[in-house]
């Protein structure tokens, strides 16, 4: 069996889980309390969580899904 995780974040942050080589397996937010889906770590694999403020475009992206959800475009 393989682990798998969740990460959750909040606010204008992106937290990332990151292979040894730097590649990114999986990553939650910007949002209110985002949650990632299930985050795969194959065997033998040491990882790090690490967060980020998000960039502009992350922001502008969540706020713009956001908006969608709450029939904003209609």
């Amino acid at each position: 069996m393989t682990t798998n995780v969740k990460i959750t974040t909040n606010g204008n942050y992106v937290a990332e889980l990151k292979n040894a080589g730097g590649t990114v397996l999986g990553k939650a937010g910007p949002g209110s309390m985002k949650e990632s889906p299930s985050i795969y770590i194959p065997h033998n694999e040491t990882v790090t969580v690490s967060e980020r403020p998000a960039t502009e475009e992350e922001t502008a992206a969540a706020n713009e899904a956001a908006d969608l959800a709450a029939g904003g475009d209609e």
